[in-house]
């Protein structure tokens, strides 16, 4: 189900996040790729020092990454993935939050900036994308509380909803502050979100989780470190799987029991067609303590039934990757850190999940097996 895509990136890159530009056709596809860190090829810097707030943070000297483009072209074998210019300029942020809106606009949230004599800054605001394949923008916009890691999902064609990330809070207001809803067009755009009473014990800040639509309305967040004050540093290991609602303008939360999926952070998770997840690397709970490390498992959740199916493993561990949908329904996985988050995945490491392809011509090319070489 995955298979080696040819060149890729200049340079390494992970905790970044990804916009899908093109949206239909065959191809070549454009893919906006969102700040991360970095290191150039050839060097030996480390790209995360295993200490601080979080188990994965920017190691002293290393890039942060700027946003460029990525050109993928569906119908060669192997696949080729090309570097592009002429990105947006966006601020330079580390472990940044994006979604995309109906309407298409990109809010791109949080994260910290690149390392200045040792200190790491968190940004606390937005930037928009006016339409996601445009190369204006506007912002940035101030948010209730700085996220570093927060996840964030469309509500309607003007409204994010955003979870965790909230490092800054105190003890005491740390489940208060954990979802924030962002509205385009509102004044402040971005506001406190409101949880049912009897849901707020299930309210657990998380940071690196996902959160991904499903069914009708409902949002899936999966896995994540838990947040205490100042600090993410343990994969939350309990209510690995909850069900968040709309209602009435407060927040649902619903715990998903049983479903056989192994607790992660840093992972990837990507809608399939027919409206299934795709749940992709990341760090397991099972880590040696105090060492991170990268997972191949993949995962897919079942919309209807909310269980799990362990799906055959991507060809590399990793972690902090992004793993994007396009319009012919396959996943393009890109960057990442592997094994112990001392190594970025670069060139050679892009991964492709998805059926046998079509070129223009109607020729079947790049057939996909259950571990393709």
């Amino acid at each position: 189900l995955f298979k080696q895509a040819k060149a890729g990136l200049s340079a390494g890159r992970a905790m970044h996040e990804v916009v899908l530009l093109t949206h239909a056709g065959q191809g070549p596809y454009d893919l906006l790729l969102v700040g991360g860190l970095s290191t150039p090829q050839g060097t030996t810097t480390p790209a995360a020092d295993l200490g601080g707030p979080l188990p994965i943070f920017p190691a002293q000297g290393v890039a942060t990454a700027a946003t460029v483009v990525l050109r993928y072209y569906p119908w060669t074998s192997p696949p080729q993935v090309q570097e592009m210019s002429g990105s947006p300029q966006l601020k330079y942020r580390i472990q940044p939050t994006v979604a995309t809106l109906g309407s298409g606009e990109t809010a791109i949230i949080g994260g910290v900036l690149g390392q200045s004599g040792g200190v790491v800054t968190t940004v606390n605001d937005f930037e928009l994308l006016t339409s996601a394949g445009s190369t204006a923008h506007a912002g940035a916009y101030p948010l209730v509380r700085g996220r570093v890691g927060a996840v964030a999902a469309p509500l309607s064609t003007t409204q994010l909803l955003l979870f965790g990330g909230n490092l800054q809070s105190t003890t005491a207001a740390l489940s208060k502050e954990a979802v924030e809803t962002l509205t385009l067009g509102a004044t402040p755009m971005a506001a406190l979100t409101s949880v049912e009473a009897a849901a707020m014990a299930l309210v657990s800040p998380v940071a690196h989780a996902t959160l991904s639509p499903y069914g009708k309305g409902q949002l899936l967040l999966a896995g994540g470190l838990t947040v205490e004050q100042g600090k993410a540093t343990k994969v939350q290991t309990t209510r690995a799987l909850l069900r968040l609602s709309m209602v009435a303008s407060k927040l649902r939360v619903a715990e998903i029991t049983g479903s056989g999926f192994a607790p992660v952070a840093y992972h990837g998770a990507t809608p399939l067609p027919g409206g299934d997840l795709l749940i992709t690397g990341g760090m397991p709970a099972t880590c040696p303590a105090g060492t991170p490390c990268a997972s191949a498992a993949a995962y897919n959740f079942h919309a209807t039934t909310e269980g799990v199916r362990t799906e055959p493993p991507m060809k590399w561990p990793r972690m902090g990757h992004r793993a994007t949908r396009l319009a012919d329904g396959a996943v393009l996985i890109s960057g990442g850190l592997h094994h112990d988050g001392s190594r970025l995945l670069t060139h050679k490491s892009s991964e492709l999940y998805g059926p046998a392809r079509v070129d223009p011509f109607n020729r079947k090319v790049a057939e996909m097996t259950r571990r393709c070489q």
